[in-house]
């Protein structure tokens, strides 16, 4: 059975050469010497890459819950320009009281978004634009939905705000929930004042509609978060997180105590991220599906941004050895001229295509079964000491299988996380004059 990025999956590697016996009376050094005659290396085989671009990526399951919401119209010198935008419902939580809002008096209603552990990518000083529009119509939790999906909303924003991020600093604010109003310093959040429209409307709700979840949803269907103002840095917000939620505040008329009722996006909400990329502002265009072009640079981008693909054309003329170990590696172009600003993606991962998907490699499969994905399987950025970066994949158990005839060659590279990583990097190609890319494989003749 293969995965699709996160499924469990059990193999055995079976290791030819082992140094982990250290008593030399325990071998059969005949024999060992006899297997050593036989292992070779090589790290001559054509490669063939391709930067490519998908139509779309799945950016919702009812079994994928995502840490990371990016959102934003971000322009990029090298991939040009991205536009992500967040659909998403807020639920109540239980227990549900049939709360209803009679002797009060409405005051104002706030979002706040928590920002995600990967929360800024590019320009921190950039402003920052931010939108939030109101959903008409009913997003169904318990289907898949795709980057390039869009639902109708208001034409008129509840919030049109701009911004500097600020992942860093605490917020300071007054919880009403107790018995007391309390003084929380919580952690970094950007809070919206939304149109006072949809807060009233709220705290107009019935008992039948406060009653459940579901019956709320059914009235106010979620929000869009989006954004028209172009920027060199995308924000990325942690819609899980207890801090994210919408608050109607009000006032208890009768004790003029003030109070709150929050509504957050659950595990039960859908929560949807699309994209459109437009490349023709960028570097990237002219690269897209052209394998001469990708012979000398290589583009991979998280969200629904390009992916590389990969070829052994060659490979097939090893015949009758056992891999011992192979590994595929990709140096990274350093062309930003704040490469601070734009760190390379932190982890990626080979993938084989398959009818109707892209699965994990076995190799990367395991390891990740394993909670050893970086240091089995690989795909983290190692730095040496001249300052050349670059990423190595071990591919051992797949190339076995490629060169015994199970599966094809062709493999494709993603951000381990592609649909919500906004990280983006630059590769050096197949034949690119200093730093092509390598498969380097150690082997034995049968």
């Amino acid at each position: 059975m293969k995965l699709i990025q996160s499924a469990p999956f059990f193999f055995l590697i079976i290791i030819l050469i082992s140094g982990a016996c250290n008593d030399p009376a325990t071998l059969d050094t005949d024999l060992l010497d006899e297997d050593l005659v036989n292992v070779e290396f090589t790290d001559t085989f054509s490669i063939q890459t391709t930067t490519f671009y998908q139509d779309s990526t799945q950016t919702y399951s009812p079994n994928i819950e995502p840490s990371a919401f990016p959102v934003g119209l971000y322009d990029d010198a090298f991939f040009g320009q991205t536009d992500a935008k967040i659909y998403a419902q807020l639920r109540l939580i239980p227990p549900f009281d049939g709360l209803v809002f009679e002797g009060a008096t409405y005051d104002s209603i706030v979002l706040s978004l928590a920002y995600a552990s990967q929360s800024v990518y590019g320009d921190t000083s950039a402003t920052c634009g931010l939108e939030i529009y109101r959903i008409n119509e009913l997003i169904d939790p318990d289907i898949n939905y795709f980057s390039n999906q869009s639902f109708n909303t208001d034409a008129v924003p509840l919030a049109n705000i701009s911004y500097t991020p600020m992942p860093n600093d605490s917020v300071t604010i007054l919880d009403y929930t107790g018995s007391d109003t309390t003084t929380l310093k919580v952690k970094p959040l950007l809070r919206i004042r939304l149109d006072d429209i949809l807060g009233q409307e709220i705290f107009n709700f019935d008992s039948l509609t406060l009653a459940t979840s579901d019956e709320f949803v059914n009235q106010f269907n979620g929000l869009l978060l989006t954004s028209s103002l172009p920027t060199n840095v995308l924000s990325s917000f942690d819609l899980r997180d207890p801090q994210t939620r919408l608050t109607v505040y009000y006032t208890e008329t009768e004790d003029n105590d003030h109070e709150e009722f929050r509504c957050y996006f659950t595990e039960f909400s859908a929560k949807v991220n699309t994209y459109e990329h437009d490349f023709s502002s960028g570097e990237i265009n002219g690269f897209l599906d052209n394998q001469i072009m990708g012979d000398s640079l290589l583009f991979l981008q998280g969200m629904n941004g390009p992916s590389i693909r990969i070829e052994l054309p060659t490979i097939n003329d090893l015949q009758d050895v056992i891999i011992n170990k192979a590994e595929l590696v990709f140096t990274i172009a350093e062309l930003d001229v704040q490469p601070n600003l734009f760190p390379p993606t932190e982890q990626i991962i080979l993938l084989e295509p398959t009818d109707s998907n892209f699965v994990l490699i076995e190799d990367a499969a395991s390891a990740l079964f394993q909670a050893s994905l970086s240091s089995d399987f690989g795909g983290v950025v190692e730095t040496d000491a001249n300052g050349i970066s670059t990423y190595t994949m071990n591919l051992s158990a797949h190339l076995q299988d490629i060169i015994d005839g199970v599966i094809e060659d062709e493999m494709i590279i993603q951000p381990s996380a592609k649909f919500s990583d906004f990280s983006r990097v630059v590769l050096y190609g197949a034949n690119h004059s200093t730093y092509p890319v390598k498969l380097r494989i150690t082997y034995t003749k049968l």
